[in-house]
C-alpha cells in the first residue's frame, strides 16, 4: 500500500512538473513570438522598391498544454496585392502532446502544425489543390533554436503582371535547421514553370524544370555567412523555349542534369568546388550532346569574404554597394592569391567538341603595380585554352537559324557564312588559330612572359588590354 502511494505520488508530481514546464514554455513561446516574425520581416526589407512583404496581425490564444495561433502574409506589390492567412497549433514543450502520440519523448521547446486558412482569398488555390491544404507543416524546434519536421506546398498556379509561376508538389524535410539554412534538409519538386509575356511581338519566355531534387547538408563555420559542407541538387530537365511573332519556337533542354557544390576550409581560407552535368542536352528537340562544366575558387580568406558577404546581405538590392569598402575587401582578397579555375567547361557532340579551360592564381593584390606597368607580376599562374570544333558551331547556329524560318540548307549556308565572318578578323591578328576542322586559343603565362598561342605578347601591350578592360566595366 505505502509502495502504491509512493508510486502514486510521483507520477503526480511528474504530473505537476510536466504542466508547470508546459506552462512556462507557452508563456515563453507567447512573448517571444513577435520577436520571431519581426526577425524573419526584416529580412524582406528593401527587397523591391514600392512593395512591401511580411508577416503581420499575429494573434495567440494560450493554453496549458497548447497555443492556437492565427497569423497573416502579406505582399503588396506596385501592380497587385494579396494576404494568405495561416493558423496554427503550437504544442508546448518539454514533452509536446502531438510527440508524446508518437513515442517521441525527446525534449524539445515546443511543437507547430501551421497550415493555411480556407477563405474568399485563397479558394482558388484550394480548389487548384484539389482539396490538399496550400501549405501544411510541423516542425519541432529544439533548445537551441534548430527546426525538425517538413512542409508540403500543394500544386498552385499565381498569375502576376508579367510572369505566371506554376508549380506541382512540393516537399521538404529538414533536421536540425538553423533560420540561416545551416543543417541538412532534402527537398522534392515535381515540377516548376514561369511563363514571362511581354507586348512586344507578343514575346513570350518559358523555363520549366521537371522533378527537381535538392540535399543540403551544411555545417556552422567559423564564418557566420560561410556555411561548410555540400548540396546537391538533380533535375529530370530544364527546358528554356522562346518564341515571338513571325519565328519558329526555339528551345534548350538539358535532362538528367545535376549539379554539386561543396565548401571546404583549409585553415584561414574556404575553397568553393562547383560541377555540373548535363548528359543530354538538345535544341529544338535535338540532341545535341553532353554539357559539363566546373568552378574551383580556391584559398579565399576567409574573414574578408565573409565581411564581402556580410555587406551584401545587409545592402538592399535596389542599393549600390560602397565602392570604397568592395574595394578595399577585394585587395585583401587578392592580396592573399586566391585561385579560379574553370575546368572542364565543355559540350560534347556528335560533329566534334567545343571545349576551354582556364587557370588564373594572383601572386598578390597589389594593383597598384599597374601604374608601374608591371601587369603580369600580379599573376603567379594565368592559362586560357579553348579548342572548337567547326562543324559542331556551325550545326549549333544553323538550329538557331532553322528555327527563324529558314530551310535546312539556308541555315547551314547561312551558319556556315555566320562562323567564318565572326572569327575572320581574330584569326588575322592571330588571337585564334585556324586548323582544318578546329579553331583554337592558347594564353600561357610562363617564366614571366604571357604567349598568345606560342607567341611573346608585349607588357605594355597587355597592359593596355588590361586598361581598356577596366574601362569597358566601369562604362
Amino acid at each position: 500500500m505505502k509502495k502504491s502511494l509512493v508510486a502514486l505520488g510521483v507520477i503526480v508530481a511528474l504530473g505537476a512538473v510536466w504542466t508547470g514546464s508546459a506552462w512556462y514554455t507557452g508563456k515563453s513561446v507567447e512573448e517571444s513570438a513577435q520577436q520571431r516574425l519581426d526577425l524573419i520581416n526584416a529580412k524582406f526589407v528593401g527587397a523591391k522598391p514600392g512593395s512591401e512583404v511580411k508577416f503581420d496581425n499575429l494573434k495567440i490564444e494560450r493554453g496549458i498544454f497548447s497555443s492556437n495561433v492565427t497569423y497573416d502574409f502579406v505582399a503588396a506589390f506596385p501592380d497587385m496585392s494579396f494576404k494568405i492567412p495561416f493558423e496554427s497549433t503550437v504544442y508546448h514543450g518539454p514533452f509536446p502532446l502531438d510527440r508524446i502520440t508518437h513515442f517521441d519523448l525527446v525534449p524539445i521547446l515546443f511543437s507547430t502544425h501551421d497550415r493555411i486558412v480556407k477563405n474568399e482569398d485563397t479558394q482558388a488555390w484550394f480548389d487548384y489543390a484539389q482539396g490538399q491544404n496550400p501549405f501544411e507543416s510541423k516542425i519541432k524546434v529544439g533548445f537551441d533554436s534548430t527546426f525538425t519536421g517538413q512542409a508540403k506546398i500543394a500544386p498552385a498556379k499565381l498569375a502576376f503582371s508579367d510572369v505566371d509561376i506554376v508549380w506541382k508538389g512540393v516537399d521538404v524535410k529538414f533536421n536540425k535547421l538553423t533560420a540561416e539554412g545551416v543543417g541538412q534538409s532534402d527537398a522534392n519538386i515535381d515540377g516548376l514553370k514561369f511563363l514571362f509575356e511581354s507586348d512586344d511581338n507578343n514575346a513570350k519566355t518559358l523555363v520549366e524544370f521537371n522533378n527537381i531534387k535538392a540535399k543540403s547538408d551544411l555545417k556552422v563555420s567559423e564564418w557566420q555567412h560561410i556555411p561548410l559542407g555540400k548540396q546537391t541538387m538533380q533535375v529530370d530537365s530544364f527546358r528554356l523555349s522562346l518564341s515571338e511573332q513571325g519565328m519558329r519556337e526555339f528551345n534548350v533542354e538539358y535532362r538528367n542534369m545535376s549539379l554539386d557544390i561543396n565548401t571546404q576550409k583549409n585553415d584561414a581560407f574556404v575553397d568553393y568546388n562547383v560541377f555540373t552535368k548535363a548528359p543530354e542536352m538538345l535544341v529544338n528537340g535535338r540532341s545535341i550532346g553532353e554539357f559539363q562544366a566546373g568552378v574551383k575558387l580556391a584559398h579565399v580568406e576567409g574573414n574578408t569574404m565573409n565581411t564581402l558577404l556580410n555587406l551584401v546581405e545587409n545592402t538592399a538590392e535596389y542599393e549600390t554597394l560602397p565602392d570604397d569598402q568592395v574595394q578595399t575587401l577585394a585587395k585583401t582578397i587578392l592580396k592573399n592569391q586566391p585561385l579560379l579555375q574553370i575546368e572542364p567547361l565543355k559540350l560534347t557532340t556528335d560533329s566534334g567538341d567545343l571545349k576551354a579551360n582556364f587557370v588564373v592564381e594572383m601572386a598578390n593584390g597589389d594593383i597598384d603595380m599597374l601604374e608601374q606597368g608591371k601587369v603580369l607580376s600580379l599573376f603567379k599562374q594565368l592559362a586560357v585554352n579553348v579548342d572548337l570544333s567547326k562543324e559542331a558551331m556551325i550545326k549549333l547556329v544553323a538550329m538557331t537559324e532553322e528555327a527563324q524560318g529558314k530551310s535546312k540548307e539556308e541555315a547551314m549556308l547561312s551558319a556556315t557564312q555566320m562562323i567564318e565572318e565572326t572569327f575572320a578578323e581574330s584569326i588575322h591578328q592571330g588571337v585564334f588559330v585556324e586548323n582544318e576542322k578546329t579553331i583554337n586559343l592558347g594564353l600561357l603565362l610562363e617564366n614571366n612572359a604571357l604567349k598568345l598561342n606560342g607567341q611573346p605578347i608585349p607588357e605594355e601591350q597587355i597592359l593596355m588590354m588590361v586598361v581598356l578592360f577596366f574601362l569597358g566595366m566601369g562604362y
